[in-house]
């Protein structure tokens, strides 16, 4: 029984073309794919262009639009970003040994001065706001 082509892929709702190309693929593409995955491991926050980069550099010579196949391919992707752990926190007042909430910042605000002073018992130094350079 012979089966024309045209008629099956037109049953199927597929091109024809899919049937007779096959898509090409390298020789070396699992060298290159294990190459992708261990500059994946190592550099954890790069994205495929850095990868692409790194690739190009150690001498594959490949485009962006492989490595990309690859990367998503493989499933690879950027972890999030952690927030920063040692901005932000809460100072120890190391004479009477008890966490305070004062925040570390670069420059407080004028009234914070007098509000640190009276919780730290000591008297305050009036910081001079760089507004008032004379």
């Amino acid at each position: 029984m012979r089966v024309f082509e045209r008629w099956v892929c037109c049953l199927l709702w597929q091109h024809r073309s899919t049937l007779r190309k096959t898509p090409p693929r390298a020789d070396d593409e699992a060298a290159l794919t294990e190459a992708i995955i261990v500059l994946a491991r190592q550099y954890g926050r790069y994205g495929y262009r850095w990868i692409m980069a790194f690739v190009r550099a150690a001498g594959w010579h490949v485009s962006f639009k492989s490595v990309e196949c690859i990367w998503c391919r493989e499933g690879l992707n950027v972890p999030q970003r952690q927030p920063k752990r040692s901005r932000l926190w809460f100072m120890t007042d190391r004479a009477s040994d008890c966490s305070r909430n004062i925040r570390v910042l670069g420059r407080m605000p004028s009234n914070s001065t007098w509000a640190q002073a009276a919780l730290s018992n000591q008297p305050a130094t009036v910081l001079p706001s760089p507004a008032s350079t004379s």
